[in-house]
This record gives C-alpha cells, structure tokens and sequence, in this order.
C-alpha cells in the first residue's frame, strides 16, 4: 500500500516534538508528504546537533535542542508529539489555545490506514502477543506488517508498506494522542496500577489504555483479560464485540494449566502448549489472545497450531526472564548502543530499573538523557564505561555504581516494586566482563534466578 498524503502535504509546516524513534518517523514521513520539518527536542544541543545535524541540513529542518520553547514551535500548522512529550504541559496546551494542532503518530496514520489492523496493549504482554499475532498471520501464508511500539513505527510503513494486515503494539502514551484511530481487532491483555506517573494517577492509566476502544465499530471486536476486573469495568460501553480470555469457564478462550480451549464455528478446539517456549502461565495466556485474534481473521486451526509451536522467544532481546512479586525481569543483553536502549526503554511507560554499561564503543551516552527521565526509576551502571555513562546522564534519574552484575541484579532487586521491570540493557559492548553480549545475558539470567529464589530485603 502506498498511502496518500492525507492532511499532511505541500505548503504545510509541521514540527516534530521530540526526536526519538517516533520523532524520526514521523519527520520522514512528513518530508516523504511534502510538507516543511521543523524539529524540537530537549536533548543536549551538542550531541544532538553531532548525530542529527547533516540530515537536517540535507532536508532543510531547522531544529531547536536543549529543550521546547514557543517562539520556534508557533511557527508550525501542526505539532507532532513523540509519545514521551506529557500533554498535559504549559506549553502543549497553548498551542492547542492557539489553535495548533497536537497528535501522535496514530491519529495523523488513522485517516491513511486501508487493510484491517489489529491493536495490542496492556501493562505487560504487548511484545510478546504483538510479535506472536504477527508469527500466527505470516504462518497462514499472509502479508502482515508488525510494529508500532515494538520495532518499525507505523509512520514508517505508510511511507512504503505493502500488506494484507497490520499488528500494532500501542502504549498507553501512544493512544492519548491516538485522535481518530480505530482498530479492527482491539486487545486489551492487562493494566497494572503502577504505572501512573505519566497520566496523573490511575484512573487515567486506565482511560488512555482504554482509548483503543472509544472509536470501535459493531462489526470490530474488542479483546480482553476476563479475569482482569480493572479490563472488564465498562464492557457494557464497548461498541464493538465482545471477547474475552482466561481461566474462568465463562472466557471465550479458556486457559488451563498448558492448554488454551476456544470455539471456531461452533465446534470446539483445544490448542496444547506443551514443549513449547508459550508453555507458562504468562505465555498461555497470551497465546489465548492471539488466538482469538487469529480466529476472527479466519485463520485455521492448524496453521495457528503450527506458529504456536515454532514461536521464538528472541534470546537477549527483550527476552522475559520473568516475574517474581509482581517485578519481571528482561534481558536485553543485545542492545550494545544507545539506539537498541532507547528503542527498549520507549515499550515501558516507566518503572524501569535500568542495569547499564559495559566496553565504550565511542557512543554518545547525552541521547539517553530524555529516556532515562521519563522511563527509569534507577539506573545501575556497571564496567569500563560506567563513568562515561553517569557523567553524561548524571542529571536524569537516580543512579547507582557497582562492581559486577551480581552487585547489579542484587541492588536492582531492593529497589523494585511491584509493577516495576528490572532490564538488563547495556548499550555497550561485554567485552570488558564477558566474551560476548550472548554470555553476559545468561549469566544475567542465572543471577536472577538464583537470587529470587531468595528473600529480597528493601532498603
């Protein structure tokens, strides 16, 4: 599909908020339209301007770095927020009193979306069934695109996509700005109430997560965890169907112990998990989504069958080690650079003890600044680049210095709280500790297992 220009186009000024992975997409996406790019981000003006500063000069942006001021942002007919941008700021709100436009990339995709498009959020989950619907659809023989909050931003392929479907992992900071967005397949795996910092408690937590539903049609479906209250509170506003998933007797998909039993034309199918990397509670679960997402789109049994069983867990990237007391513990031990962590980080909404460092590779640590303060509760920094690194983000978030991954998974686990997720996410080569990134993320998950099968002491 090659999407036309919608409302962005020749003879528009459009600013970018933020100049993160979706800040990017969305500037291509704008140029790729037509439209003039003007850039603002709150990101070391130095740093920014050694990374970004050639592009910008080739396609004629003008930018402003260090932070977001009025004067530089009055001058767009459209502002295009990154998903950390807080709405809720001075200054978002008086451009909107000024009649300026402010969406994400959601809203300004929904008018150029032309294949059926399924949705995935929830407080944990989303990569894991985003990744997993996406797997289910190519295995039936299908052209589906997967993205959005979990790899290639969703402006990105309107620019030169070409599918049957799309899956779309979506955050609770990308559907407040979602504007018109509407899903086909709606789902709805979880909500936590820790994560509330961003949307002033949880009640709005839930409303955000729950926008992904408010421009749903009868003939859509909306799928959610039925033995999730806090999912369940207002089904009876839904619009769409209504399907659910879980252990009670009432779900339409039923989980039980390694097993997932639904229906498909009316006749009952039992799918077994055994032997394969979905076979634990979280996975069965899961799973249980994304069939009934499959299900909806007509996919076959047998070909579900198929894709369940050859599913890969990707090893040391945002691999789930798992969960104890309400914390899950990730290793991303592959993401050696700056732009693997901050790729990382923007799946959290925040809660995040980060466990950084290793062999300088020659990054510039100042890019990670934003990110840290708007997702990390602590940073644990460990290696030969540990002070590089806080001398460089010293300023964003709590931060710890240790001596070894043990010391690290061992103060990361004292910090935690439950809704938290401690992640291994250097953005540095091993080589200073370990003989590879693959060494260091097993020996990051021996560590975890071995310590929690121990009492934590706080404090």
């Amino acid at each position: 599909m090659k999407a036309t220009t919608g409302h962005i186009g020749p003879g528009m000024c459009v600013a970018v908020m933020g100049y993160g992975v979706t800040g990017r997409s969305a500037a291509s996406y704008c140029l790729s339209s037509g439209a003039k790019v003007i850039v603002s981000d709150s990101g070391n003006e130095q740093g920014f301007v050694q990374q970004y500063g050639d592009y910008f000069w080739q396609n004629n942006i003008q930018y402003e770095a260090g932070g977001h001021s009025w004067q530089f942002l009055k001058q767009a007919d459209m502002v295009i927020v990154s998903p950390g941008i807080a709405l809720d700021s001075s200054l978002v709100k008086r451009l909107r009193q000024k009649g300026i436009p402010v969406a994400g990339e959601l809203a300004v995709a929904a008018p150029l979306l032309r294949v059926p498009v399924a949705a995935i959020t929830g407080t944990n989950g989303k990569t894991t069934v985003t990744s997993l619907l996406g797997h289910i659809l190519r295995q039936a023989g299908k052209k589906v695109f997967v993205g959005g909050n979990i790899g290639i931003p969703l402006l990105n392929y309107l620019q030169n996509g070409d599918a049957e479907y799309l899956v779309l992992e979506l955050s609770s900071f990308q559907l407040e700005t979602a504007g018109d967005f509407r899903a086909d397949i709606g789902i709805l795996l979880n909500i936590s109430p820790d994560h509330i910092d961003r949307h002033k408690g949880f009640t709005g937590y839930v409303q955000a997560k729950k926008n992904l539903f408010s421009h749903q049609r009868e003939t859509d479906v909306a799928i959610l965890y039925g033995d999730d209250s806090v999912c369940m509170d207002g089904k009876e506003n839904l619009t769409a169907e209504l399907l659910t998933f879980g252990a009670s007797p009432a779900c339409d998909a039923i989980t039980k112990g390694v097993t997932v039993r639904t229906e498909r034309s009316g006749k009952e199918v039992l799918y077994d998990l055994t032997g394969t990397q979905l076979a634990t509670p979280i996975g069965v679960r899961n799973s249980a989504a994304a069939i009934l997402a499959a299900h909806r789109w007509e996919v076959e049994p047998e070909a579900i069958r198929s894709a369940l069983s050859s599913f890969r867990l990707e090893s040391h990237r945002m691999q789930w080690v798992g969960e104890w007391n309400g914390v899950t513990y990730i290793n991303d031990s592959k993401a050696t650079n700056t732009g693997a962590v901050i790729a990382a980080l923007e799946q959290f909404d925040n809660g995040v003890i980060l466990i950084a460092g290793g062999k300088h590779k020659g990054e510039d640590y100042s890019v990670l600044q934003e990110v840290l303060r708007e997702k990390v509760k602590a940073l644990v920094l460990l290696g030969e680049s540990a002070e590089q690194i806080h001398s460089a983000v010293k300023n964003s978030c709590s931060i710890i210095m240790v001596s070894s991954l043990q010391e690290a998974v061992t103060k990361a686990r004292t910090l935690s709280e439950p809704g938290d997720t401690v992640l291994l996410s250097p953005a540095c080569a091993s080589f200073d500790m370990f003989s590879s990134y693959g060494e260091r993320g097993l020996v990051f998950m021996e560590i975890v297992h071995a310590l929690l099968e121990e009492p934590v002491h706080h404090g």
